[in-house]
Formats: structure tokens, C-alpha cells, sequence
């Protein structure tokens, strides 16, 4: 999504695509779907950020809903994110990204997995009921429709 930095955040492919040659052929995997609402949850997460540059930041913290926002947008997009790509992608301190990513652990609504290479990383993603979760929030707010006109 344009204007969307992910600059700072620590990705990785979900699955690296596989490439198998067919007699001189090469034939690639499909790409997944994305989820319903993925493009939209990426700009309900841009619209957050703007807020908080408009308005500044001290007036918003929601850790929980930035973290959930941004890993739906991302595995939309075939990435995997890094615990330590918590703190700034959801704009608090690095203790306080990891406790709400625990909190939501907890909840069942992420879960959590080792790089199968390098045991030191550690990457987070929405549970398969945190997805639906989240796919179900989108749903509901499409089906409400498109907010009224601006009349100046």
C-alpha cells in the first residue's frame, strides 16, 4: 500500500516460493488469496499512524489492535514478522509490545514459532481463530458501508 512504511519491521517471506522446471518450463506456485479485508485493515492501520502524526501520538495507544491490524495486512501480503518487529510496528516500547503480544497469546489470538534455521528468531502470527476474528471485524464494518461524504 502506498505510503505504508514498513521500513523498520523485521520480514520474512511466509513460504519462499517454489520454482520446479518442467521441461524447460519453470512453474511457479500459485499465490495465496489475500483475506477478505487485508487492503483494508493495511489502510484502517496507515489511518492510525496519520492520526497520530496529526494529533500526536501521546493522545493513542492501542497495542493490541495495531499488533493484530498489522499482522492480518502482513501475512496478506506473504510476511512473516519477528517478535522483535512488535515494538515498532505498534509504537510502544519493546517490554510493552512483547506483554501484549503474550496477552494475546494467551487470548488465542496469536501464536508464536521458531525459525526452523535460526532458534534465536522468533516469528508471530495470527492464530486460525484470531484470523477469523479479524476477518469477521472486517465483515461486519464493510457490510455497515462506505462512511457519508464530506460536505464542506
Amino acid at each position: 500500500m502506498e505510503g505504508f512504511d514498513r521500513k523498520s519491521r523485521n520480514l520474512a517471506p511466509l513460504e519462499a516460493p517454489e520454482d520446479m522446471s518442467l521441461g524447460g518450463a519453470v512453474v511457479s506456485e500459485a499465490k495465496p488469496v489475500p483475506p477478505p479485508g487485508a487492503e483494508l485493515a493495511a489502510w484502517l492501520l496507515m489511518a492510525r499512524r496519520l492520526r497520530e502524526e496529526v494529533l500526536g501520538a501521546e493522545l493513542f495507544s492501542d497495542p493490541a489492535w495495531d499488533i493484530l491490524l498489522d499482522i492480518y495486512a502482513a501475512e496478506a501480503r506473504g510476511e512473516r514478522i519477528q517478535i522483535s518487529s512488535l515494538a515498532p510496528m505498534s509504537g510502544v516500547p519493546s517490554s510493552t509490545a512483547r506483554r501484549w503480544a503474550h496477552r494475546l497469546e494467551v487470548l488465542g489470538l496469536l501464536e508464536r514459532d521458531r525459525d526452523a534455521r535460526d532458534q534465536r528468531l522468533s516469528y508471530i502470527r495470527l492464530s486460525q481463530y484470531g484470523r477469523d476474528r479479524i476477518m469477521l471485524f472486517i465483515e461486519r464494518l464493510i457490510a455497515k458501508g462506505s462512511p457519508p461524504p464530506i460536505i464542506r
